[in-house]
């Protein structure tokens, strides 16, 4: 499966839960994306409000949930050009124009974090 299309699929999961307010509907996921968040969620929600400095939800929730998948995927070990190329394009297919910059930028900032702990 392709990168985009694991973070694709990954992503119109958590979206749905995330729009109906269920996210232990999540907990039924194949997905390793998924999973990885679900592990991790505390430690991933805190990583992006530190990097943002604001509450995870204050940002929209599309881009609340390309953030999450993006941050999981860096956990799992993903190769960065494959997470920024994948965020970008997400971004671009369902965000408003030029989140996929804050978005990266987001990313490059927590992954630099992760890195240095």
């Amino acid at each position: 499966m392709s990168s985009i299309k694991k973070f694709k699929d990954a992503l119109l999961e958590m979206y749905e839960a995330e729009v109906k307010g269920e996210m232990k509907i999540l907990s039924n996921s194949e997905n390793e994306l998924i999973k990885t968040f679900l592990k991790n969620r505390e430690k991933i929600d805190k990583l992006i409000s530190e990097t943002l400095r604001r509450e995870v939800d204050s940002i929209i929730p599309i881009e609340k949930c390309i953030l999450r998948i993006s941050v999981s995927a860096v956990i799992l070990g993903e190769k960065l050009e494959d997470v920024i190329r994948s965020t970008k394009r997400l971004s671009q297919l369902y965000c408003p124009t030029n989140s996929h910059k804050f978005l990266i930028a987001s990313i490059l900032k927590i992954k630099e974090k992760i890195e240095n702990s």
